[in-house]
């Protein structure tokens, strides 16, 4: 009986996250007796007067002395499951385009909408899904024709070109969340040419326009009719796009419904009737509703279990290399702090053991890095490595004492309520004091850190982040770019060199793809150097599934699986 998972149990119970049933269930799946079970189920929560005339519940163990002999029934063979639950890290709260609450709901947003364009995730390249031809017709306009017949949920009619534009020029406009996805101001507007022909117009040339701005999240397609005639707030319960899945019904703070949208223009997609999306915020609760089979798909679960669940015949787990960093960045705005010599951060990146990060805290579901670059990216280059994996004392001791800091400093960091990168700093901490750097954790919850961060009122600070795209733009402009407009650069550590921003204006302006590599390899070479932020490993994305589960395809950006092509096994 695993008495830690039993205790996570009593506590979900405790604060309504559990129902009495799903409780039972759980618990006795774990080996606790059924009499144990309902003691404890007793304690958490007043019984009802028992009503001797009535029978037991359903989930109620009976005696075996008093039930009654049965007889194995000829029972005709179970029906093929149509239908697939999908466990969310949290409620679903809505799905207007313009304004995402929950990045859960992310997950179900490439199940309602359809987009100009997918990924594919072998090449980097681009897949079209509602268009048939497009080309770059000068430096700053690409053309675009959608494929005609096109249809939006709900009766809403034909996709036509003024819907795509009404996303994107809105967008612009307002400067709507989605801002960073057309580029933070590089696309300056969506003129419609055709009722299936438009034209995006761009401010300067963008080569990372296709792969940033056209699929996933950029390249929505909305029913403009619906939106403008729903309102937001309804839109966001009730969203009406093209792709394979329809809402049928949304409970706010529940689950969503989809089912198989029959006009989907692909006739063999999607593989499934229905999906249901169930918000299951507790890690714990979600994982074991996972091994009794109430939900069958689910991401986001801890680490160190993933090798309890690859040995689950019920269970199969996915994986990929994310799209993502952990990493340290410093406030070089501030005056008179150690960390505003160079020396002084890659210091730090050599003291830093990566590996033992990669094993502890996410027990070997990640990878030790020190590049700017993940792995497929224009530029990338795994086999060059900067800082070691397992650090290096002695030349981060050497480069303290050139500095003149060989007698260390106290280094305050500020990290939000996430677990990984609190038990990442505790860590760390332990290893930069071999170098005399005494670390001071600030633990703070995510809105306060978030508005601590982008104000600048911070030391240095522990996070992790996404990237936008499988494009370097996103990776490097974004990010270290003096001036990037909406880039993490303007309101995080303050960063700039001229020399770096030249390179990066260059390569996100060519069009040569070998020209690009070349140009963003000399950028991480340079990034490098100056050690702006120290970068410690790439965190695998995990994906846990029914063993009768084919077709998902497991994707380095976690909030945006396709599920069209999932179905069950025959």
């Amino acid at each position: 009986m695993d008495s830690e998972r039993i205790n996570v149990l009593t506590d979900a119970l405790k604060g309504g996250r559990l129902s009495r049933r799903d409780f039972l269930k759980i618990a006795t799946g774990l080996g606790l007796s059924a009499p144990a079970a309902m003691t404890l189920l007793q304690g958490c929560a007043p019984a009802p007067a028992a009503d001797p005339t009535a029978a037991p519940p359903a989930d109620t163990p009976v005696p075996a002395a008093t039930a009654a002999p049965t007889v194995a029934p000829t029972t005709p063979p179970a029906p093929a499951k149509t239908s697939a639950v999908i466990g969310s890290a949290g409620p679903p709260k809505g799905l207007d385009p313009f304004f995402i609450s929950s990045p859960y709901d992310l997950q179900m947003y490439v199940s309602v909408f359809d987009s100009l364009f997918d990924i594919d995730y072998d090449t980097m390249g681009l897949i079209p899904v509602m268009v048939e031809e497009w080309e770059q017709t000068d430096d700053v306009t690409w053309s675009f024709k959608l494929k005609e017949g096109l249809q939006f949920h709900k009766g809403y009619g034909e996709v036509t070109s003024e819907d795509w534009c009404f996303w994107v020029n809105k967008i612009v406009t307002e400067k709507a969340p989605p801002y960073f996805v057309m580029g933070s101001g590089m696309i300056t507007e969506a003129v419609p040419t055709g009722k299936y022909t438009f034209e995006a117009h761009l401010k300067e040339p963008w080569a990372a326009f296709p792969l940033t701005s056209l699929v996933s999240y950029g390249g929505v397609v909305l029913s403009s009719k619906a939106y403008e005639e729903l309102g937001p707030e309804e839109f966001a319960v009730n969203p009406i796009g093209s792709g394979p899945f329809e809402v049928e019904s949304w409970t706010p703070g529940g689950e969503v419904v989809m089912k198989r949208f029959e006009d989907y223009h692909d006739p063999s997609l999607p593989k499934l009737d229905e999906i249901v999306f169930q918000g299951v915020p507790d890690g714990v609760v979600r994982m074991e509703k996972m091994r009794n089979g109430e939900i069958d798909f689910t991401v986001g679960l801890n680490k160190k279990d993933m090798d309890t669940l690859r040995e689950d015949p019920n269970l199969q787990v996915l994986d990929a290399g994310g799209w993502n960093w952990d990493y340290i960045t410093f406030n070089l705005t501030l005056p008179d702090r150690p960390w505003l010599d160079a020396r002084v951060r890659k210091a730090i990146s050599y003291a830093v053991d990566r590996n033992a990060i990669v094993e502890s805290v996410y027990y070997g579901g990640a990878t030790a890095e020190d590049d700017s670059l993940p792995a497929g990216y224009i530029g990338a280059d795994p086999d060059q490595q900067f800082f070691p994996n397992d650090a290096d004392l002695d030349m981060a001791k050497d480069l303290m004492a050139e500095a003149g800091y060989a007698d260390g400093f106290t280094m305050p960091c500020m990290t939000s309520d996430k677990e990984n990168l609190r038990r990442s700093m505790q860590i760390i901490a332990d290893q930069l004091s071999e170098i005399n750097i005494e670390v001071e954790i600030e633990q703070t919850d995510g809105g306060t850190y978030r508005s601590r961060w982008q104000n600048f009122e911070f030391e240095t600070v522990s996070e992790d982040a996404g990237m936008a795209s499988p494009d370097s733009d996103s990776a490097l402009y974004w990010w270290y770019h003096t001036g990037a407009e909406g880039g993490s650069n303007l309101g995080s550590d303050g960063y700039s060199n001229p020399d770096l921003d030249a390179i990066l204006e260059e390569a996100r302006k060519s069009s040569d793809s070998d020209e690009r590599a070349t140009l963003y390899r000399q950028a991480c070479e340079m990034i490098a150097e100056d050690s702006p932020k120290v970068v410690i490993c790439n965190v695998n994305e995990e994906w846990v599934l029914n063993a009768g589960l084919e077709g998902f395809y497991p994707t380095p950006a976690r909030m945006f699986p396709y599920f069209k092509t999932m179905g069950w096994k025959a």
